[in-house]
């Protein structure tokens, strides 16, 4: 009897850990190892460089970069602009006046965007960035840069200026992104976003309910090494997908003509995960943006769907644009299957 019971608590004390670890992982990926420092910084300089550190690692992290400017606004003196800044500035400026195709204007996008992580407080090179990325057809990337720049200039003189060009390019995004009927299409046959949405809809059925990412490590390894899951090109491919268990799961819904979204589901909770347009006559046409908590689907997102739609694959952090993704840089992957 008493082995019994032996056994019985040994059981019960596997579950409760099993369940702590689990807790643990989920809180790590809301809020990443950043939370696990040992104490908060001391000093407004301290906590300054922090952040930029968080940055570099998470350079899409709106709500990250946004602080770190108003703080650097509020502390007097204003913190140093490293000499590195001024070099890709220049670097910049010679690739703008050099470009000849939008794929040219990449090289000063680059630059500056590297620029603004040194310095994220230098509103002039938002300024810069924003006229690079309009030049290099990424009109939604260049409103986020000028919504920066308002914010890192709150006293600008040409605020409302740069509110209607704002208004502009998100205007002219929304119309890139609308699907429409290819030239010379026959009459009385579906265009092809139309055709592609109805394979799509045959594919997508059943729920989503396995999350896996990709990492070098298990997901406990890395939180006890307090690292991000994340993965190169070379791990990336030879599958090191590490399953997680969460408590959402996933489907397809169909709300308007001509989009596809992916719906998170947890409980009796829904929320808009990524917002799909189609461009063309294949899935990998589709122009995929991810969504906030705000409802607000404007970032784009790199998304890969298997064949027969049974694996999704999304990255928030790797670049949509192939010609800038590095083979050797480390991105966040999570997949969701269909078990």
């Amino acid at each position: 009897m008493d082995t019994e019971i032996t056994s019985d608590m040994a059981d019960a004390t596997v579950a409760m850990v099993r369940g702590a670890i689990l807790a643990s992982l989920a809180w790590l990926a809301a809020v990443g190892p950043g939370a696990l420092a040992a104490a908060p910084p001391s000093t407004p300089a301290e906590s300054l460089a922090q952040d930029l550190s968080e940055l570099r690692k998470n350079p899409r992290d709106k709500d990250l970069r946004e602080r770190i400017i108003k703080q650097a606004l509020a502390t007097t003196p204003a913190p140093p602009v490293p000499g590195e800044v001024y070099e890709l500035e220049g670097r910049a400026a010679a690739a703008f006046k050099d470009a000849k195709t939008p794929q040219d204007y990449l090289d000063a996008v680059n630059s500056l965007a590297q620029a603004l992580l040194l310095a994220p407080w230098v509103s002039n090179d938002y300024l810069s960035l924003a006229d690079a990325q309009e030049k290099a057809g990424q009109d939604l990337d260049a409103a986020a840069s000028l919504g920066l720049y308002l914010v890192a200039a709150p006293q600008a003189r040409d605020a409302n200026e740069v509110r209607r060009r704002i208004g502009a390019l998100k205007y002219r995004a929304e119309k890139a992104a609308a699907p429409r009927p290819p030239r010379g299409q026959e009459s009385g046959r579906a265009p092809q976003w139309a055709q592609v949405l109805e394979r799509f809809k045959k594919l997508a059925g059943g729920r989503y309910v396995a999350t896996y990412q990709c990492g070098r490590y298990t997901p406990i390894q890395a939180l006890s090494k307090r690292e991000r899951m994340e993965c190169d090109r070379e791990e990336y491919e030879s599958g090191r997908w590490h399953k997680f268990d969460m408590l959402d799961t996933h489907e397809f819904r169909f709300p308007a003509e001509g989009t596809v979204q992916l719906l998170s589901i947890r409980t009796f909770q829904k929320s808009v995960e990524l917002l799909g347009r189609p461009g063309g006559p294949d899935f990998k046409d589709i122009a995929w943006t991810a969504c906030d908590k705000a409802r607000e689907c404007s970032q784009p997102a790199w998304v890969h769907l298997s064949e027969d739609l049974s694996v999704i694959t999304f990255s928030p952090d790797r670049p949509v644009d192939d010609s800038a993704f590095d083979p050797d840089a480390r991105y966040s992957y999570t997949q969701y299957r269909r078990e």
